[in-house]
């Protein structure tokens, strides 16, 4: 994963999983994850948005956003039904998007509206077209220079009832987890 956006409320990770089951290529599936810090749950889009909003109000945005994109990158013709089919039951919506700097990145894994050669397709809505719909605490909040440290120790050295795991990425089979843990708020950090 690589995070996307960081902040005193957010946590937004975006990823990517290939494998191979033979034929022309490997099969790529974009992922992600967004966290609300504040209470360390996991959030579907739906969680995101004003009482009274759903998914299905995102639609024309995602729909404008991609038009754009359509100009320079193939998409297949009947992309907006793969949107609408997506955004328009107003469904929590789990996966297919993060919160970035700029807004709401909506994604599609290669085959979804566009051949394998055209890759992930992503649309942003920016944060200025989301008032209204998106909760306040989920805007950016203002980032004030960060002053905290980035501390790593082995897990099993550590005092593992001070920590809540959010998550674990394996690396290989005969790996040592890691601990990280910051001691105040750490922006644009990249592992």
């Amino acid at each position: 994963y690589t995070p996307m956006r960081i902040d005193p409320n957010v946590l937004s990770l975006y990823g990517t999983k290939s494998g191979y089951a033979g034929g022309a290529h490997p099969s790529h599936e974009s992922i992600s994850v967004t966290y609300d810090l504040t209470t360390g749950k996991v959030l579907l889009l739906s969680d995101l948005l004003n009482p009274g909003c759903s998914a299905a109000d995102l639609t024309p945005m995602v729909i404008e956003a991609l038009e754009v994109i359509s100009q320079e990158q193939y998409l297949y013709s009947d992309y907006t039904a793969t949107v609408e089919e997506r955004f328009g039951h107003g469904l929590g919506v789990e996966d297919g998007w993060y919160l970035s700097e700029d807004g709401l990145c909506i994604f599609f894994s290669p085959y979804e509206i566009a051949p394998y050669a055209t890759g992930e397709v992503k649309a942003t809505i920016p944060y200025e077209k989301l008032n209204g719909l998106l909760l306040d605490q989920f805007f950016p909040v203002e980032k004030s220079c960060g002053v905290g440290a980035i501390n790593a120790e082995l897990w099993k050295n550590s005092d593992q009832t001070q920590f809540e795991q959010f998550y674990d990425v394996f690396i290989d089979d005969e790996g040592e987890t890691i601990l990280l843990s910051t001691n105040g708020l750490v922006y644009d950090l990249t592992l």
